[in-house]
């Protein structure tokens, strides 16, 4: 293979089949020459077999191949080196492969554009992401591959309508994200007349109708989705999309705006496992410093976990260890040991127990006290739940698993997954803010009445620690509203 120089030429398979040098349009040429260039176009610093360009061409054989090759080599790169290849080489096996730089061709822009799309989505950055969404597909022409026909260039026509179909679904549900349902009503319109049978356009339309009070057209929208499948595949809308109707159907406040991610705290991070040996060591140390140092030691070492962990009650240990310090010191009597032992005794126990505390805690919870308050909060939490299965509106009353109603019942830590709020949410075992989120939509139609629920409807993975955490109250009136409004 010889050397390699990026193309000076621009390509464009977004739309009919160009190419620009210096910003000038250059004529590709004949229908064959074409044909072969798309191919390469299509599998762009991919080595291409010879029989799929012969039969795209179609050509006669390998000999024709070589000579329309040659031709390209004269139009994507006129200016090469004698002996250089240029863009468009062939290796030693006798497959071409056309070189590009990622701006030399508009598929390379649109993927890139999408890439940085969804950067900004995942760090909730929705309008800038929506901008970047349109950026990206400002770079379509119209029908990808225009004029080309035969069974190659039709798979690659339909693979490319579905990348650019993807990316404007999640436009637009990036748009509806940030409260521009205004904005892209008749985008959504137009878009959903042109693909009926897509229900992630269909639902965005749906909530954008809703949102601009013409719940009545939103709820046709179902109507007539649910027909056209119907009739097209005898099948029925997702669960996702029946949800989405009930919760029209109810006059759902909620959806009026998504739930913002930016107002949910995150879980707390867990502590990492403190292991043996390293329970141990800051024992010895705790017992060995301050004889070592007379004091002087355990006095620095409370003074450094004081800074370092923000708890400023530690310098009062920290002075405790200065008193026998100084009496050692500086010895005014011969009492100084007498009076100064008791203060050193309880000052290594202090040491100890704040060396020795995993996750900085006061107790290990290895320890039998910490095992007694968490034996006490399960049974705690059983009994609540056995109660609610007898009375749920007297726990409800009760303000059980809603901390944020501040009530000052004693629920062991539970949680109501039915009623409480994200940042609630948040703080059961590997509930994240995300998970929050999704847990605030998929309860609301239908409720949940099972824990196992949350991993049935795809939210998370049950553990035994969650379960143990989770209270589910029955929502009320539920009842009353599915006979109300049936789902279709």
């Amino acid at each position: 293979m010889q050397g390699v120089r990026p193309t000076a030429a621009q390509y464009g398979i977004l739309g009919p089949l160009v190419v620009w040098r210096r910003g000038s349009r250059v004529e590709v040429g004949s229908s064959p020459r074409q044909r072969v260039l798309a191919l390469l176009l299509l599998h762009p610093n991919t080595p291409v077999d010879v029989s799929k360009l012969i039969e795209a061409g179609p050509l006669d054989g390998p000999e024709q191949l070589r000579v329309l090759l040659e031709e390209l080599r004269d139009l994507v790169d006129p200016h090469r080196l004698p002996g250089v290849d240029g863009a468009l080489i062939e290796l030693s096996d006798g497959r071409p492969m056309l070189c590009l730089e990622r701006a030399d061709l508009d598929l390379f822009r649109f993927e890139d554009g999408l890439a940085e799309a969804r950067k900004l989505r995942d760090r909730d950055q929705r309008a800038q992401s929506a901008e970047a969404y349109r950026t990206a597909l400002a770079n379509w022409r119209g029908e990808p591959l225009a004029g080309l026909h035969g069974p190659l260039f039709d798979k690659a026509r339909r693979w490319l309508e579905d990348l650019r179909i993807a990316a404007l679904e999640d436009m637009y549900e990036v748009e509806l994200a940030a409260g521009r349902h205004e904005e892209v009503l008749s985008e959504l319109s137009a878009l959903t007349a042109q693909y009926p049978l897509r229900e992630r356009i269909r639902a965005a339309l749906m909530v954008a109708l809703y949102r601009v009070g013409r719940q009545a057209q939103a709820l046709a929208e179902y109507d007539d989705y649910r027909t056209r499948l119907d009739s097209a595949h005898q099948m029925l809308p997702s669960l996702a999309l029946k949800a989405l109707w009930a919760r029209m159907v109810n006059f759902d406040p909620l959806l009026m705006l998504p739930v913002p991610a930016t107002d949910l705290k995150p879980a707390p991070r867990p502590n990492p496992p403190v292991g043996q040996s390293v329970v141990v060591a800051r024992a010895l140390l705790g017992a060995i410093l301050p004889v070592v140092t007379c004091g002087i030691g355990a006095s620095v070492a409370f003074v450094v976990l004081a800074v370092a962990r923000r708890r400023w009650r530690l310098l009062l240990a920290a002075a405790v260890y200065a008193v026998p310090s100084a009496l050692f010191l500086f010895p005014d009597s011969t009492d100084a040991f007498l009076i100064s032992s008791p203060l050193i005794l309880l000052s290594v126990g202090h040491l100890l127990a704040a060396l020795h505390a995993p996750h900085r805690r006061w107790w290990p919870r290895t320890w039998w006290p910490y095992r007694k308050r968490t034996r006490a909060a399960a049974r705690i939490r059983e009994s609540w739940r056995r109660y609610a299965n007898y009375d749920p509106e007297a726990v409800r009353r009760a303000g059980v698993g809603r901390p944020d109603l501040r009530l000052g019942t004693d629920d062991g830590g539970l949680v109501e997954l039915n009623g409480a709020p994200a940042e609630v949410l948040a703080t059961l075992p590997g509930v994240t803010a995300e998970v929050a989120a999704r847990i605030l939509q998929q309860r609301l139609w239908p409720p949940l009445t099972r824990v196992e629920e949350l991993e049935t409807r795809g939210i998370l993975t049950v553990t035994d620690d969650l379960r143990d955490r989770v209270l589910i109250l029955p929502v009320r009136n539920s009842v009353g509203a599915a006979r109300q409004n049936p789902m279709p």
